[in-house]
């Protein structure tokens, strides 16, 4: 069996991008279980706060995001955190550091991480992670809420167009509802 840390480390050192499946939850709600990141080769000095940096940690790699660049006494560092974790990681040095995530794969769409929009979240993020437990319930809740409602939205187009494109579906359920309540008068 091949062991795809060391595959990938070997594929990122040739200057070629990878895919890698998350096995984890650590990164929810930007980066939800089973879902593929697209890593490109990257140092330390092209990763800035708010990226997603992947690194070695032992015998696995590790997708956190950058909350803060140093230098103590034995060379330059990243801080790195989990989303979803209360704390942040130990210290990353240069000679641990593999990439970058560039994109994810959530479902049939390719979230681009690297748009202004992305960069900007990613930064949010790394700001308010110091408060974590405070703040992802409550960022979860409304991630979830607007799910719903273009879930809602989506099944309101069906509705009207129906699965085969045309308008032969019954009438919406708010109509059906309203004729019953003017029958029982």
């Amino acid at each position: 069996m091949v062991d795809t840390t060391v595959l990938a480390t070997e594929i990122l050192s040739m200057g070629h991008g990878v895919r890698i499946p998350t096995i984890g939850t650590s990164m929810h709600p930007h980066i939800r279980f089973k879902e593929i990141i697209h890593v490109q080769p990257a140092s330390m000095g092209d990763l800035n706060i708010g990226d997603i940096a992947v690194y070695a940690f032992g015998c696995r790699m590790v997708a956190h995001r950058v909350l803060k660049k140093g230098r103590d006494g034995n060379g330059p560092f990243l801080i790195t955190k989990g989303d979803s974790m209360r704390f942040r990681d130990e210290i990353v040095r240069p000679e641990q550091v593999r990439g970058k995530v560039i994109a994810v794969e959530r479902g049939a769409r390719l979230l681009d991480v690297s748009t202004p929009r992305m960069r900007a979240l990613g930064r949010f993020y790394a700001w308010i992670s110091p408060f974590s437990i405070l703040t992802y319930p409550f960022l979860w809740r409304i991630e979830r809420a607007v799910r719903i409602i273009k879930n809602l939205g989506r099944t309101a187009r069906e509705r009207k167009i129906g699965p085969a494109g045309r308008n032969d579906h019954p009438q919406p359920i708010k109509a059906s509802l309203d004729s019953d309540l003017q029958q029982s008068d």
